[in-house]
C-alpha cells in the first residue's frame, strides 16, 4: 500500500511540476520581453543627453568635436517643452548644427545609431544639413540646420535663436515636440 502511494503521489507531482514549469516558462517569457522593451526605450531616449536651460547658450569646446562623432543636446523652450539639437564635425570637417528630428516625423522621435540619427517613422538615417541649408518644403528626412558661430575655441548655439528655429519650422505644422 506504501509503494501505491508513493506512485501515485509521483504522478500528482509531474502534472504540478508541468504546471508550474508551463507558469514558470510563461513568466520568464514576459519578463524578458518587458526587459528588451526597457532596453530599447532606453537607448532611443538617450538619456545622457546634456539639458540646456531655457534661454542659455549651447557652448562646446572645438577640441571636443572630433570628426564623425555626434553630439546631441537636450534644450529646454520653455517649463514644459523640449527639444533636441545635433551637433556633428563631419569627416570633411565642417560643423553641423541641427534639430535632432525631421519636420514630417519629429512627433515620432527618433533613435541614434553609432553617430547617425535615425527617424523612428521611416526609419531612414538623417543626413544633418550644411550650415544656412533651408530645409525642403515638402518632404523628406532632413532636420533644421540651427545657425552657429565661432568664438575662439568654442562653437555657440545662441538659445534665442534655437527657440526661434523651433517656433518657425516645427511648432505650426505639428504642434509641441518633446522627446
Amino acid at each position: 500500500m506504501r509503494r501505491h502511494d508513493q506512485r501515485s503521489m509521483k504522478k500528482r507531482f509531474t502534472l504540478t511540476d508541468r504546471g508550474h514549469l508551463w507558469l514558470l516558462a510563461a513568466v520568464t517569457a514576459f519578463l524578458l520581453a518587458l526587459s528588451v522593451l526597457a532596453i530599447w526605450f532606453s537607448v532611443r531616449e538617450d538619456s545622457g543627453q546634456p539639458v540646456l536651460k531655457i534661454g542659455t547658450d549651447l557652448r562646446l569646446p572645438l577640441d571636443d568635436l572630433d570628426k564623425g562623432e555626434l553630439r546631441l543636446f537636450r534644450y529646454a523652450l520653455d517649463s514644459a517643452t523640449t527639444t533636441q539639437v545635433a551637433v556633428q564635425r563631419g569627416k570633411d570637417g565642417q560643423i553641423r548644427v541641427a534639430f535632432a528630428s525631421c519636420r514630417n516625423c519629429q512627433s515620432f522621435g527618433y533613435y541614434r545609431q553609432f553617430d547617425q540619427i535615425i527617424c523612428s517613422r521611416c526609419r531612414h538615417s538623417m543626413r544633418l544639413p550644411s550650415p544656412g541649408e533651408m530645409p525642403n518644403q515638402k518632404t523628406g528626412c532632413i532636420p533644421v540646420a540651427l545657425p552657429y558661430s565661432v568664438e575662439g575655441d568654442q562653437l555657440v548655439v545662441r538659445g534665442p535663436a534655437i527657440k526661434e528655429e523651433f517656433h518657425r519650422w516645427y511648432r505650426p505644422s505639428t504642434g509641441v515636440h518633446g522627446n
